[in-house]
């Protein structure tokens, strides 16, 4: 006679799961993520959240700010009150490159550049920086002299 058994006690009997290498089971837990190299190691590249704008403050920027054009970025900066630290936010437009990749890349290399020069930015201000023409070649090298001089630019004050 053939002896049936449930569904549950299958269930039970199949509980026990040898977990693979690359799982999580039976990963210890003092192993840490690899560093990233390369084009990988932009991607964790944030800015401190005492330097990003929020967005209210981001369109209360764009509607009230002056505006400065230098190649490729169109830089906003307006005084925000009660701040202690710059705030900083970043607007690639999808005119500039159809591909959100592409799009994204563009934003890292601006953020890693802005952190390259956080003490460059005055204080009480909030500074949006947009990108709405196409730039050649995107990279942080190329970036951190623009950004340099026209934040110099918008420090200076006015005459």
């Amino acid at each position: 006679a053939k002896t049936r058994l449930s569904t549950k006690k299958a269930k039970k009997e199949t509980s026990t799961r040898v977990f693979k290498s690359h799982e999580v089971g039976n990963k210890p837990k003092s192993v840490k993520a690899p560093q990233a190299y390369g084009s990988q190691a932009s991607y964790r590249i944030m800015l401190p959240k005492q330097y990003r704008i929020s967005s209210k403050d981001m369109r209360l920027v764009l509607q009230r700010g002056r505006f400065v054009r230098f190649k490729s970025l169109k830089f906003v900066v307006l005084s925000l009150p009660m701040n202690d630290s710059p705030k900083i936010g970043f607007i690639v437009l999808m005119r500039t490159e159809k591909k959100a990749v592409a799009r994204h890349k563009i934003k890292r290399c601006l953020r890693q550049a802005a952190m390259s020069l956080l003490q460059e930015f005055l204080p009480p201000y909030g500074y949006v920086i947009v990108v709405d023409q196409k730039i050649v070649s995107p990279s942080t090298k190329t970036l951190i002299p623009i950004l340099k001089q026209t934040v110099a630019l918008l420090n200076m004050p006015k005459t």
